[in-house]
């Protein structure tokens, strides 16, 4: 239940920066007749699907392309599959050394400490090394000892 929550959670934030990304792009002063612009990709691991209400097709594009390439790049930046992302080179080194990241970086790790200490680690922000036991392209699910073992981590 708790990994469930915390996919809802990230799911929600997704959603979140990917408004956050949009509502720049849309001119809320237009007077012409709006439209629904739906857009599906992948993005974080997950499906992402924008809705864009605008009155111009191209405006609408504009914005999905600018709000997937927000998540791209912050997924690069986030990404534990990833041996050179910031947060795996921070996993590395924990312990060890001090590792300078983006700001970024920073404010999400900062923001996402926070949301796993209001909801009392529903969303819980180290559910990494239990999300790595799974090989979904596999069909690979760990056995409870391995999970009961990352758990004490």
């Amino acid at each position: 239940m708790k990994l469930h929550r915390s996919m809802c959670a990230r799911s929600i934030l997704v959603i979140a920066i990917g408004l956050l990304c949009v509502l720049p792009l849309l001119n809320s002063c237009s007077s012409s007749p709006r439209r629904i612009f739906k857009e599906t990709r992948t993005a974080f691991y997950t499906v992402v699907s924008l809705t864009i209400v605008s009155a111009k097709e191209e405006q609408a594009q504009q914005a999905i392309n600018a709000s997937f390439d927000e998540l791209d790049r912050l997924a690069s930046l986030l990404n534990f599959y990833s041996n050179t992302s910031e947060i795996s080179m921070v996993n590395s080194q924990a312990g060890v050394k001090p590792v300078k990241v983006s700001r970024d970086t920073f404010d999400i790790v900062e923001k996402a400490v926070y949301v796993s200490e209001m909801t009392e680690g529903s969303f819980d922000v180290t559910v990494g090394p239990l999300v790595k036991l799974w090989d979904i392209q596999n069909k690979v699910i760990p056995d409870k000892k391995s999970i009961a073992e990352k758990q004490r981590i």
